[in-house]
């Protein structure tokens, strides 16, 4: 078997990091067709038998157009008889799809909540998608109308390591992680930053913020540097963090903080997964989230809980006076076989394969 992994979306290369390394476990070949702009994210390329490069922008008939053409001409001389697609839902994947060369084809869905309610699903991708890979059982649990046997639990864990970590942490300090970029849409940094501001952190405990702060942010930038006039608590970074930096604060990090909304209920709710969820899952790390997100039964076993803000800072408090009790969810992670490489391998394999 050999397999081309599709990316036109210019993101998502933690899920092409597992399904490549799975992949390279089962000693088969692994095509890669991408962006341009994700060539300096592409890690591990010995394991990767051929990277093709398309452009960033796929706007028009004839960029797709050319897409296509080089798809169909690395399915030939590859002799290709599987396609994943690392971001399905997007148009320049709808618009080539009837005209892709007859092989199984499997699609990443980011937001598996399509497969229940778009007609562009019902009536033009499943003229040739029968197959999805979603994130987790959870997800595939909840999706009421598509058959359970075509749907892939997927948990992409695997992240290539830096090869050299130059950072020193005081082995007193306690580093709480917010992965993403610094925006107050979604997360509730607002809300936590004012809260620190009033009543301060901990003086072990360190909010590493790893992303870069959206440029018009200005009360999120306001607050972290009145916090940190008084006593540097809050570490941030002006541009975009490369991939080493990113991995090295997390091989250091104690606790993930994907800092959830509290008042949007569950935002990522049946469908669709903060990507913090798999930053934890991957460095086994004890997740901190709303108690909306008990309802995730993927998420429970590595997860303590929060009501509202107050109750966070709490939280925080106890973790810095070594009163909470992560050792379970380290236990947790040692026994629990859905992040088992040989065994994703595996499983992989046989959803491909079957009818």
């Amino acid at each position: 078997m050999s397999v081309l992994i599709i990316e036109l979306g210019g993101s998502h290369m933690e899920n092409v990091y597992t399904i490549v390394h799975l992949f390279y476990l089962k000693k088969q070949p692994v095509y890669f067709i991408a962006n341009e702009s994700l060539n300096n994210l592409i890690k591990e390329k010995e394991k990767i038998s051929g990277i093709y490069l398309v452009p960033e922008k796929l706007n028009t008939a004839k960029e797709q157009l050319n897409v296509l053409r080089k798809i169909k001409s690395v399915v030939k001389e590859k002799n290709i008889n599987t396609i994943i697609f690392g971001t399905t839902e997007i148009k320049p994947v709808r618009n080539i799809l009837l005209l892709l060369p007859n092989v199984n084809l499997i699609g990443i869905l980011h937001d598996a909540l399509k497969l229940d309610s778009s007609p562009t699903f019902k009536y033009i991708y499943s003229l040739r998608l029968h197959k999805y890979i979603v994130f987790g059982n959870f997800i595939r649990n909840n999706l009421k109308k598509y058959p359970k046997k075509n749907l892939y639990p997927f948990f992409p864990v695997y992240f290539p390591k830096p090869a050299h970590n130059p950072l020193i942490k005081n082995p007193e300090e306690i580093w709480i992680a917010v992965p993403g970029v610094v925006k107050s849409e979604r997360k509730d940094y607002i809300p936590l930053l004012k809260k620190i501001l009033e009543t301060k952190l901990p003086e072990n405990i360190k909010l590493v913020f790893l992303g870069k702060a959206d440029r018009d942010e200005s009360e999120i930038k306001s607050l972290i540097e009145k916090i940190n006039s008084i006593k540097k608590a809050v570490v941030t970074f002006d541009d975009y963090l490369e991939y080493d930096t990113f991995h090295n604060y997390l091989a250091k990090t104690d606790f993930i903080l994907p800092l959830l909304k509290i008042n949007e209920d569950f935002f990522y709710g049946n469908t669709r997964i903060s990507g913090a969820f798999n930053l934890a899952y991957s460095y086994q790390l004890p997740l901190l989230l709303p108690t909306s997100y008990k309802k995730n039964t993927d998420l429970i076993d590595y997860s303590l809980y929060y009501e509202t803000t107050n109750e966070l800072y709490k939280l925080l408090q106890l973790i810095s006076e070594k009163k909470v009790e992560s050792s379970q969810i380290r236990k947790a992670y040692e026994v629990k076989d859905q992040f088992n490489f040989e065994e994703m391998a595996d499983e992989l394999t046989s959803f491909i394969h079957q009818p």
